[in-house]
């Protein structure tokens, strides 16, 4: 079968990380389908060599992918209207696809052939974030654009798939998914990769050595800043958690680089110096997946502050990690995370301090808790992921999966 994937906006780092991790397993559970994938020119050597090492444990051959760098049209409406109804579609012909995925929650409304669409971005339908928006000063009209976009994409498609049941539910509060084939695949995690005895070093990794030498405990928080990771309510939570008695790091890997919202960036590190806590917050800035292997084997303890996730991918890293975790009461972390994870009400510092007080003060537990969370995260694999995946686009084009 030949089976068109559109990544063209997979610029940002999870919809990144999911192609990746996504191409990896394809030679394994699709070895005679042929891929063609739409990705920004800037990560095609990155994938190469994912793709070049997944072939070699396979029979597949090194022809199965073929990518197509989309063009420089830019950002704009327009820009993205041009690329979905006139240049994804031209590829598609031009490859004979039987089938396109659209793995970024935008499809083309104008497919020569069946689309499978995956959605994947909650915060175009979560009412918390527009009113957190409003709270930051944010003009919520681009939000109001993509979700219209999304919406449409929707309702075009042949059958919309989640990635959680919970971003199901928020989409259903926006539009009907009646006679709309459905279906929900959780993502995977790469199990292996942490179990790999000595993981590449972040630059970190020696202050981080020494903070636990001199008896620090290591909470950590994976994510690029943005205002629906919530990470403020962490830092209203720590003066607490500092007058408990507690010594401890935070360590993030924020980057303003990596942000759109530098402005609400800034304020943070603003009200963090103001709340005296600088000397208490660190960020490695982005990692290397691998690097970020080393961060979560030597933290003691994961915070997953975020009011809307369409899946929460390094909470499941997290769990795989065995690492104890508290997280916002929200229903996608209740639906991964299980009684593996300690829940605090989303918005509420002092919640929040009182869970980490407990998590830290749950030491005696730590074994349990962590073959608790390893438990969970077991049942999330990548390869399973993919071979479900590649079964519904075989299903939806009505070609035989032998």
């Amino acid at each position: 079968m030949r089976i068109l994937i559109d990544a063209s906006t997979a610029n940002m780092g999870g919809a990144r990380n999911y192609l990746r991790h996504l191409l990896r397993e394809l030679p394994h559970v699709a070895p005679h389908d042929h891929f063609a994938l739409i990705i920004p020119e800037d990560i095609q050597d990155i994938l190469l060599d994912d793709l070049h090492q997944a072939i070699q444990q396979t029979s597949a051959t090194s022809g199965m992918v073929c990518f197509y760098p989309c063009p420089a049209y830019g950002a704009g409406l327009l820009a993205q209207l041009r690329l979905r109804l006139q240049w994804i579609p031209q590829v598609a012909r031009r490859f004979r696809a039987d089938i396109l995925f659209s793995s970024t929650g935008f499809g083309t409304w104008n497919s020569p052939c069946p689309e499978v669409l995956l959605v994947r971005n909650a915060a175009y339908f979560c009412p918390i974030y527009e009113e957190q928006a409003r709270r930051f000063g944010q003009n919520n009209l681009n939000l109001y654009i993509r979700r219209c976009l999304s919406t449409l994409s929707i309702q075009a498609a042949h059958t919309v798939l989640f990635p959680s049941e919970s971003i199901r539910r928020e989409v259903l509060l926006h539009t009907s998914l009646a006679q709309k084939p459905t279906h929900v695949l959780h993502y995977g995690v790469d199990l292996s990769a942490f179990s790999i005895h000595d993981p590449p070093q972040p630059a970190i990794a020696d202050k981080i050595q020494r903070w636990k030498d001199q008896g620090y405990k290591l909470l950590l928080h994976v994510s690029s800043y943005a205002t629906h990771k919530n990470i403020e309510v962490v830092l209203e939570a720590l003066p607490a958690v500092l007058r408990a008695g507690h010594k401890i790091k935070w360590l993030t890997t924020l980057s303003r680089e990596k942000t759109g919202d530098k402005p609400q960036y800034d304020a943070f590190f603003q009200r963090a110096q103001s709340l005296g806590l600088c000397e208490i917050i660190e960020s490695s800035g982005h990692l290397r997946h691998e690097e970020l292997i080393w961060l979560y084997r030597h933290a003691d303890l994961f915070v997953f502050p975020s009011y809307t996730e369409s899946f929460g991918q390094p909470l499941i890293e997290a769990m795989a990690a065995g690492l104890p975790i508290v997280a916002s009461d929200r229903p996608v972390h209740r639906e991964l995370g299980g009684d593996a994870v300690l829940y605090f009400d989303t918005f509420d510092p002092e919640d929040c301090a009182r869970q980490i007080l407990h998590a830290l003060a749950s030491q005696g537990a730590t074994t349990d808790w962590r073959a608790r969370s390893k438990q969970q995260a077991a049942r999330y694999a990548w390869r399973a992921y993919a071979r479900q995946l590649v079964d519904l686009l075989h299903n939806v084009a009505g070609l035989d999966r032998s």
